[in-house]
């Protein structure tokens, strides 16, 4: 059930992607140390994407790849291309190119692979699964089956609990749970002014940018029950990267590591 529910959500994140890469007018992919102990917690960024494109949806799949999408120009038409970046041996390649700017990495049932938006007709786009090295797999849904509109901007299964933290569309301020064992929904916290996006650590920790300024705290499970511990606290980068203009980010497995986007300068 967990596994359904997170393609579920991933789908109609998917729907919108088309939307947020058209309404970011420039973006840079960043990659660098995070150690949530530490003062700053972010450390060492450096430069992944190009600045000839417009970068989004970044996801680690495993401690040393991490995906994400490209948007490029090309004859007044644009093209979003998925690449990975391996950062063990700090080397990029492209996997699959997608004339709707519908292709994201994500979590599959049973492995790591890609969920992709297809324009099936003008006005049926559907969703297929492709595995990390962007084979066929299966296709999943119509967009209507999925609901007319784009409800969910993103999702993660908190730790291995039942519970999924989740941010709506129509409620962008209040980070939400649903467990997928009591079918209950919960307000776990408001986000900070301005968040959309939120990542989640191994630890627990959620972090969320207003736009300029990352924040993190912490998500504890307390018996059948999750609340957030403490309050929002500020999150220092020290770099000459990211000054301004953050917006989402992502966690590797373990924790070490953070991919940030950042409007181009």
């Amino acid at each position: 059930m967990n596994r359904v529910l997170k393609i579920v959500f991933t789908c109609c994140c998917l729907l919108t992607l088309s939307l947020n890469v058209l309404a970011r007018q420039s973006s840079t992919l960043f990659l660098g140390k995070l150690d949530l102990r530490a003062k700053p917690p972010i450390t060492e960024l450096s430069q992944v994407s190009t600045d000839l494109a417009i970068a989004d949806e970044p996801y680690f799949f495993d401690r040393t790849h991490l995906y994400f999408t490209q948007v490029f120009e090309a004859q007044n038409d644009q093209q979003a291309t998925v690449f990975v970046w391996d950062t063990s041996a700090k080397t990029i390649r492209s996997i699959i190119r997608s004339n709707e700017s519908g292709a994201a990495a994500s979590d599959l049932p049973k492995q790591s692979g890609l969920l992709v938006i297809r324009q099936k007709d003008k006005d049926s786009p559907e969703l297929r699964a492709l595995d990390k090295n962007a084979k066929p797999e299966s296709y999943l849904l119509y967009r209507s089956q999925a609901g007319t509109t784009q409800t969910w901007i993103n999702a993660y299964q908190f730790e291995k609990s039942p519970w999924f933290l989740y941010v709506e569309n129509q409620q962008k301020n209040q980070l939400k749970a649903y467990n997928t064992r009591s079918k209950n929904t919960i307000v776990v916290a408001q986000l900070p002014k301005g968040s959309e996006y939120f990542s989640v650590s191994s630890t627990g920790h959620v972090i969320a940018s207003d736009g300029s300024q990352l924040y993190q705290r912490q998500v504890i499970a307390k018996g059948e029950h999750l609340q957030a511990a403490a309050e929002w606290k500020a999150m220092a980068i020290d770099s000459p990267f990211c000054k301004s203009g953050v917006s989402k980010t992502a966690i590797s497995r373990y924790g070490d590591m953070i991919a940030i986007l950042c409007d181009s300068e």
